[in-house]
């Protein structure tokens, strides 16, 4: 894990895409933890353990910040998130659309054909 982070931060660190961007490199280790057994209809899930993080804003300024820290900033921050998306919402929206019929002109057949989607 280590030699991934810091193989992330060199990428970061020597390329010129990422000057003057803020930018924050978490890394970590996803554990999937399997449902229990005789349980089909449990989803698997999984947890993120942090190890370390970069910082870099756009004035130039680099840090990084290492597992114990990370942690704490972590737990600090809000679960609110105004921007989050309602993924429930977005699958309601599109499987309750009505079908749609899409008109082509065939080359092949030189004919009008037609596709019908969701």
């Amino acid at each position: 894990m280590q030699s991934e982070f810091d193989r992330g931060v060199h990428s970061i660190v020597t390329s010129d895409a990422y000057n003057d961007r803020n930018l924050v490199l978490v890394s970590g280790l996803n554990v999937d933890i399997a449902p229990p057994a005789g349980d089909m209809e449990a989803f698997p899930q999984t947890m993120f353990l942090p190890w370390a993080a970069f910082v870099q804003l756009s004035d130039g300024s680099q840090r990084v910040i290492e597992q114990d820290a990370l942690v704490t900033l972590l737990h600090k921050q809000s679960t609110d998130n105004q921007d989050a998306m309602n993924i429930e919402r977005g699958f309601e929206a599109l499987y309750g659309q009505n079908e749609k019929r899409i008109l082509f002109h065939n080359t092949r057949d030189n004919k009008l054909d037609e596709v019908r989607t969701v």
